[in-house]
């Protein structure tokens, strides 16, 4: 059965090309929309199994999208993308809200390979939001996370983040190789 994929970026290139690497490589439908309201009419309609979307987005961002998706009950997985607002309280907002990833542009075909197959591969969609409420494990992930060094803060350089990120350098060299 194939994924069926929904891809909101208000930018139409960048859309087409993420649609271009899921079909490519991905056993998967995508359908594309390019602002809030074509996304929840699309959301609506198709039921699709994820949605990639943009946090900036023209009249209603993704936040707004993402809280109307979840509001209609719409169970889907929503991975949240951005290319302006790359902080840690950002990623956290997202995933607070119910975003089960969040990815910072410019990225990788390989890393939205890597992030949808994971989000599709995962059993449930875990809602954080909810789930924060109810267990003193979530509650304390919550906590972990707002800890994360802030990316715009000047002084917390690249290194210092691929460090903290990714802690050991057998992993960075497995990467690297890709």
């Amino acid at each position: 059965m194939k994924w069926r994929l929904l891809v909101v970026d208000d930018h139409v290139s960048s859309a087409k090309d993420i649609r271009a690497i899921l079909v490519r490589n991905l056993d998967c439908e995508v359908e594309l929309a390019f602002d809030g309201g074509e996304a929840i009419s699309k959301a609506t309609e198709g039921r699709p199994d994820l949605i990639l979307l943009d946090v900036e987005l023209p009249a209603l961002d993704g936040f707004e999208v993402l809280a109307r998706i979840k509001a209609e009950g719409i169970a889907t997985r929503v991975i949240m993308f951005s290319g302006y607002r790359i902080d840690v309280a950002t990623a956290v907002r997202a995933i607070k809200q119910g975003a089960c990833d969040y990815l910072t542009k410019p990225v990788s075909a390989f890393e939205v390979i890597e992030h949808v197959k994971r989000a599709m591969l995962t059993d449930s969609t875990i809602n954080l939001h909810f789930a924060s409420e109810a267990t003193p494990l979530m509650q304390r992930l919550l906590q972990t996370l707002e800890k994360l060094p802030n990316q715009d803060d000047k002084s917390t350089s690249k290194k210092d983040l691929d460090d903290y990120y990714v802690p050991s350098s057998s992993l960075k060299d497995r990467f690297a190789k890709h």
